[in-house]
C-alpha cells in the first residue's frame, strides 16, 4: 500500500502530534543550543557544524563522536553503504526496500529545504539529539526514514521530530517521508533518528 501524499499526508501528520517528553524516554535529552558544536571531519580537516557547514553538501551521524560530511550526498551515500549495519535493535536486512532515494537503506536523512533540497543531515542511532550542534536547528523542511523498510520484519522504527516549545513533538514514520513540513517548516530543534 502506498504512503498517503498531499493533504492526507498532512493530516496524518498533524495527527501524529504528541507529548514527547512524557510519552518517549529520552526526549528530554533535547536542549537549546548549547554553543558547542558537533565537530565532523571534512576532507582532510575537521568543521564545526554549529559555525556553519562550509562547502559540505551531506552530514552523517555514524556515532555521536563520528561525524562525517561529504561534498556531495553520492559521497555520503557511498560511506553509508559502506559501513551500513542494521541501526541499534533492527533485524536482518532481507527484504529491505529503500522507500526513497533521496537518503540510504537503513537512515534517518532531514534536509535543509523542501523536496529533500539543500544540505541534509542523517541519523540511525534512535536517541533524540540536539540539533544545535549540527548547525540544523529550526533549519529542517523535509524528511525521508528509510529505517525498518523491511518485508520481514513488523517492527517499526518511528523517527521524530522536537521543536519549540520542547516536548512537543513530529513523529517521522518509518519506511515513510514527508517533502514539506507544512507549519512544522523550520521549526524542529531536535531529532530521533
Amino acid at each position: 500500500m502506498a504512503a498517503p501524499h498531499g493533504p492526507l499526508r498532512r493530516r496524518l501528520l498533524a495527527v501524529t502530534i504528541f507529548v514527547a517528553a512524557m510519552l518517549v524516554p529520552g526526549a528530554g535529552a533535547v536542549s537549546a543550543d548549547t554553543g558547542s558544536g558537533a565537530v565532523a571531519t571534512f576532507r582532510s580537516g575537521t568543521i564545526d557544524l554549529s559555525k556553519g557547514w562550509g562547502d559540505a553538501t551531506a552530514c552523517v551521524a555514524f556515532a555521536p563522536a563520528d561525524v562525517r560530511c561529504y561534498a556531495t550526498r553520492a559521497e555520503a551515500d557511498a560511506a553509508s553503504a559502506a559501513e551500513r549495519g542494521p541501526a541499534a535493535g533492527a533485524s536482518d536486512d532481507i527484504g529491505l526496500l529503500a522507500l526513497d532515494d533521496h537518503c540510504p537503506d537503513n537512515w534517518l536523512c532531514i534536509f535543509e529545504h523542501n523536496n529533500f533540497q539543500g544540505r541534509r543531515l542523517q541519523f540511525r542511532d534512535g536517541y533524540w539529539q540536539d540539533l544545535g550542534p549540527y548547525g540544523f536547528s529550526e533549519q529542517a523542511s523535509s524528511w525521508v526514514n528509510n529505517q525498518d523498510c523491511n518485508l520481514l520484519n513488523s517492527k517499526t522504527d518511528d523517527g521524530g521530530l522536537n521543536g519549540y516549545p520542547f516536548g512537543f513533538a513530529i513523529t517521522l514514520s518509518a519506511c515513510a517521508l514527508s517533502s514539506a513540513l507544512g507549519d512544522y517548516d523550520n521549526w524542529a530543534r531536535g531529532v530521533r533518528g
